[in-house]
């Protein structure tokens, strides 16, 4: 229902073509708003600016409007869960390579 409207009471009468025309002017600015806000936005990252809402583990929000920095204390557990990863990621690759040697050898 919008504006009071209802297809069934209004008969020969142009309600319905006004509700039409008023849906799509409604419809034009909703696409012109988001467009523009859109733009803001580009504008907003293309000048270095934060723009998502929260702000990811190991940063912090800044002292000016709009900006992030790095949280030391929360960037060390950072780094140190990208370390623990990329060991992690070496032992399985030795362990693939040791897996398909003894593969080859035939001695699984």
């Amino acid at each position: 229902m919008n504006d009071h409207y209802d297809s069934k009471e209004s008969g020969e009468t142009t309600i319905g073509l006004d509700t039409a025309i008023r849906n799509l002017m409604n419809e034009c600015y909703s696409r012109d708003v988001s467009k523009k806000i859109s733009s803001a936005v580009h504008l907003k990252k293309a000048g270095g600016e934060y723009v998502y809402g929260a702000v990811p583990f190991g940063y912090k929000k800044g002292e000016r409007k709009n900006t992030i920095v790095v949280d030391g204390e929360a960037a060390d557990i950072v780094r140190c869960i990208f370390q623990i990863e990329m060991f992690w990621e070496q032992e399985k690759e030795i362990l693939q390579l040791q897996l398909l040697l003894f593969t080859a050898w035939g001695c699984s």
